[in-house]
C-alpha cells in the first residue's frame, strides 16, 4: 500500500505539471530549487529582523510572516523529494525499454546473428 501511494504521488507530480521526459523533470527540480532558496532566503532575512525586534507586537508579526512562508515551502520540498524518488527509477526505466525493444527486434527478426568472418 506504501508503494501504491508513493506510485500515485509521483504519476500525480508528472501529470499536474506536464513532465514527460527525463529533461524536463530536472528542469522541475532546478526550477523548485531555486524558489525553496528563495523563499529560504527571504525566511531568514525575517528571522534576522527578529533579534533586532523591539516591541512584543513587532516579534509577533515577524514570527508569524517566517511561519507563512515556511507553510510556502513545505510543499515544495514535497515535490522536491518527490522529483527525486522518481529520478531514482529513471535507470531503470531505461533498462527495461532496452530490453522491451531488444525482445521486439529478435521477436520480429530484426536482429541479425553475428555471422564468423572465417569458417572451421
Amino acid at each position: 500500500m506504501q508503494k501504491l501511494d508513493k506510485y500515485l504521488e509521483e504519476y500525480k507530480l508528472l501529470c499536474d505539471n506536464e513532465i514527460e521526459s527525463p529533461k524536463e523533470l530536472f528542469n522541475f527540480q532546478n526550477n523548485i530549487s531555486e524558489q525553496i532558496a528563495a523563499l529560504e532566503q527571504k525566511r531568514q532575512g525575517i528571522r534576522n529582523k527578529i533579534r533586532r525586534a523591539k516591541t512584543p507586537e513587532e516579534d509577533f508579526a515577524l514570527k508569524e510572516k517566517a511561519k507563512e512562508i515556511t507553510k510556502q515551502i513545505t510543499p515544495l520540498r514535497k515535490q522536491k523529494d518527490i522529483a527525486m524518488r522518481i529520478e531514482e527509477h529513471i535507470p531503470k526505466i531505461h533498462e527495461l525499454l532496452e530490453q522491451e525493444r531488444n525482445i521486439e527486434m529478435k521477436r520480429n527478426n530484426l536482429i541479425k546473428k553475428k555471422e564468423r568472418g572465417y569458417e572451421r
